[in-house]
């Protein structure tokens, strides 16, 4: 389940997409509403998210300034902006920060409903990518251990263990093999 927040300084209109769908049935878990980007901020911060949906034009920060903090302090979090907006500027801007969907409002239940499953097709993509690393480093880090136990020359070695997440500096310590008969 995929976890997001909306940010929209209209209240009625975060109410209204936020009771839209059943966000669990397309994979989504909504984790909070926001009325200003100010406190959508501190949320992001303190909890892990996959998405943020956001009005572009707000009182204080604007959406496209929430998608440039995420841009660079978050960037797996995908961002979606709406706006009613045709503002050439603001999708220029959308595209630099890496905005994966900029919808126009009014926005149809369709184009809710398609973007949030293109988000999921995404974020599901990012997953396996990353399950696929994540399988690929465990094998490669029991492979050289299996080296190491078997005595296995390697060459290298200090780069192959950074590789697999072991930094140290050899020089400090020492191994003792011990046989009991």
């Amino acid at each position: 389940m995929y976890r997001f927040i909306m940010i929209d300084d209209e209240k009625y209109a975060l109410d209204e997409m936020a009771q839209m769908f059943e966000w669990e049935e397309m994979g989504f878990e909504l984790a909070g509403t926001f009325t200003n980007t100010d406190d959508a901020f501190r949320f992001l911060e303190e909890n892990q998210i996959n998405l943020v949906v956001s009005d572009i034009k707000m009182p204080g920060h604007s959406g496209l300034d929430l998608a440039k903090i995420c841009y660079e302090k978050y960037p797996d979090v995908l961002i979606m902006l709406i706006s009613v907006y045709r503002d050439f500027e603001h999708a220029r801007l959308a595209m630099q920060y890496n905005v994966k969907r900029y919808l126009l409002k009014p926005i149809s239940y369709d184009e809710v409903k398609n973007a949030f499953l293109e988000m999921k097709k995404i974020l599901d993509s990012t997953n396996k990518q990353f399950s696929f690393q994540k399988e690929e480093f465990i094998m490669n880090r029991q492979a050289l251990f299996s080296s190491i136990v078997y005595g296995v020359p390697i060459d290298n070695i200090d780069q192959k263990l950074k590789d697999v997440g072991i930094f140290s500096d050899f020089k400090n310590y020492a191994v003792y093999l011990i046989s009991i008969s």
